[in-house]
Order: C-alpha cells, then structure tokens, then sequence
C-alpha cells in the first residue's frame, strides 16, 4: 500500500496508464472516445477509459471541467486519477467525473506505478494499492 493524501473521495479501480509529464483534458485526451491525442507521444491512441490515469500533476484551463465531463457522459473518462501534485484544474475535472484522486505522495508516482499494473485507488483515505507488484 502507498500512502498519500486524499483529495477526492470514493474507490476505483483499473489498470494504470502512466504519463511522465503534466496532462490535460484539454487536447491531451478525445472526449469522444477516450483516446490520448498527443501527437508523437508514446501513449498515442491509448484509450483511458476505466484506467487510472497516474500523472505528474495537470494543466490546462477552465474549459478542462467541461471536456472532462464530456468524456464522462461519452463513458470515456478515467476511472481515477493519481498525481504528485493535484492542481486545481485537476480536481474540479475528478468531481465532474465522479472519481477519486490521491496525491501527496513522498517519491515521484509516475516512477512507482508501471504502466499495465492493476491498481485499487482510495480517494478517501489517501491510499493506493498495487496489486500486480512482481
């Protein structure tokens, strides 16, 4: 179990798709399908629907919440989201969506979490599980 802090409540869970930088759901991700959309990124094409998106912290503008609710009537969107750093513009897209985030925590996540590991998020209390850990 990793300890960090919770910041928006509930429990998910799916595998992990991780990013080693910021993103956003604005241009970053289609909120039609789901789909990552960063050109000549190594992630190009990956859906994200009921994954665990583990970043290191977001960006974007106040038009984010909106297409994070898009993906989210599309049934496209995350299932949580995991991050050193929650920016504002992050949580307000994990409470349109409906979905834990968990931050905080003491060593860069996105070296922790591997990509195709299933991981168990708890936005309540701040914890996330590895369950594929060799």
């Amino acid at each position: 179990m990793i300890k960090g802090r919770a910041v928006c409540g509930k429990i998910a869970e799916g595998e992990a798709v991780v990013f080693q930088a910021p993103f956003s759901f604005i241009g970053d991700m289609d909120p039609e399908s789901g789909e990552v959309t960063m050109a000549n990124h190594p992630l190009f094409g990956t859906n994200l629907k009921g994954k665990v998106l583990v970043v290191t912290t977001g960006h974007g503008g106040t038009i984010a919440p909106f297409m994070a609710y898009k993906a989210k009537l599309n049934n496209c969107n995350p299932a949580a989201i995991v991050c050193n750093f929650a920016d504002n513009i992050t949580v307000e897209c994990a409470i349109v969506m409906g979905i834990p985030v968990v931050d905080g925590f003491r060593e860069d996540i996105t070296q922790i979490i591997k990509s195709g590991l299933h991981v168990t998020v708890d936005g309540t209390h701040g914890t996330i599980d590895l369950d594929d850990v060799n």
